[in-house]
């Protein structure tokens, strides 16, 4: 696969996606990470720099990436929803 090491290594801003692409369970990040992880404006501009790298990213990288974009996404939305649902029930 073709990536820099400043794109994704051990420390840099993309890893905690790449992470989330292959972890199955939210307790393989760390709090700190899902916590940056989760928040949208750093959602929308992975999504940017993946459509436009200013190296070239293999389409598998891109795609594992992007997959990790999207269970942040869920992770989001999932958790708004319970947020939701208990406020409900407090009412």
């Amino acid at each position: 696969m073709f990536w820099d090491i400043s794109i994704l290594g051990h420390k840099a801003w993309l890893s905690g996606y790449w992470k989330l692409a292959f972890c199955t369970h939210r307790e393989r990040l760390t709090r700190k990470e899902l916590s940056w992880v989760r928040q949208h404006e750093h959602i929308l501009r992975a999504i940017a720099f993946i459509l436009s790298p200013p190296a070239p990213l293999a389409l598998r990288t891109s795609a594992i990436l992007l997959t990790g974009v999207a269970r942040s996404h869920k992770l989001e939305c999932t958790s708004l929803l319970e947020a939701a649902a208990r406020l409900d029930q407090q009412v």
